[in-house]
């Protein structure tokens, strides 16, 4: 976990970022570092900070580029001293899952795309389909405007499949083979691909690379080890085994990793 901070404490909140649908606020931690935070009881409920949990573990293990994060602690006390009250109260108190806050960085634009290697694209493609990340957009794909950056990937908070659920059933759905072999994140997320592809182009050869290094970078036990960090309030709601479910779900993925590229291969030309 190269990018994970750890815990800390929630000294400040500045601003709910009425951005998205899970209204994250910029805060500030007790190291001084300023964060984007998703709260407990947000609009979606405690799958999103799972979802972000994980989806970065993987993320990190696969060497995808991006912000540090970790979770902070958000008390009532610091609630109470903000001006947020119809946003943001007590019952929104408990671990976050934050990141770094970039305030330099734009969403990724055509100029800027030219920047960015077509192995990096290739990789994001091939590590949304082994998520189950349906919800890739321009507004996740961040670039720092003022440099030559990587493209920077942010909000996991509808990966392992559709739906708002915080289930066994609805993770479940999405080990089925003809459902992770289907085309369907490739259409769901068709914009950002075919914007991407049209700067820069796409590498059949360089998408089976990242297939080999995602095979030898992933590793199931410490995926597992690394997920002991989550907090238990995040799934005591929850309806049935998910963090397993979750597991199962990208080990199922990973294994038919080969048949996910010849796939994307066949595909993405008919987009």
């Amino acid at each position: 976990m190269n990018k994970y901070l750890g815990e800390f404490q929630i000294e400040d909140l500045f601003e709910i970022k009425d951005v998205g649908t899970t209204m994250p606020v910029l805060c500030r931690l007790d190291n001084g570092m300023d964060v984007v935070a998703k709260y407990m009881r947000n609009p979606f409920g405690s799958r999103v900070l799972i979802n972000e949990f994980i989806g970065s573990l993987i993320a990190d293990m696969f060497k995808i580029n991006i912000p540090v994060y970790g979770i902070g602690i958000l008390t009532e006390e610091v609630i109470a001293n903000t001006n947020y009250n119809e946003d943001i109260d007590s019952g929104n108190a408990g671990p976050c899952f934050f990141t770094v806050y970039h305030g330099s960085t734009v969403p990724a634009s055509k100029h800027l795309i030219q920047k960015i290697s077509v192995e990096e694209i290739e990789r994001l493609v091939l590590f949304d389909h082994i998520i189950a990340n349906y919800d890739r957009h321009r507004g996740n794909l961040l670039m720092n405007a003022s440099e030559d950056s990587e493209l920077i990937v942010i909000d996991h908070s509808h990966v392992f499949g559709r739906g708002s659920e915080l289930s066994s059933m609805r993770i479940r759905e999405e080990l089925a083979e003809d459902v992770i072999l289907s085309s369907a994140i490739l259409h769901a997320n068709r914009e950002s691909y075919q914007r991407l592809f049209r700067c820069k182009g796409y590498d059949d050869h360089l998408l089976l690379k990242q297939a080999e290094d995602f095979q030898k970078l992933y590793s199931e036990s410490e995926l597992c080890r690394s997920m002991e960090s989550i907090p238990e309030v995040w799934t005591q709601n929850a309806k049935g085994d998910i963090l397993n479910d979750i597991v199962e779900l990208i080990s199922k993925r990973m294994s038919l990793i080969d048949d996910i590229c010849e796939m994307i291969i066949d595909e993405r030309r008919k987009l």
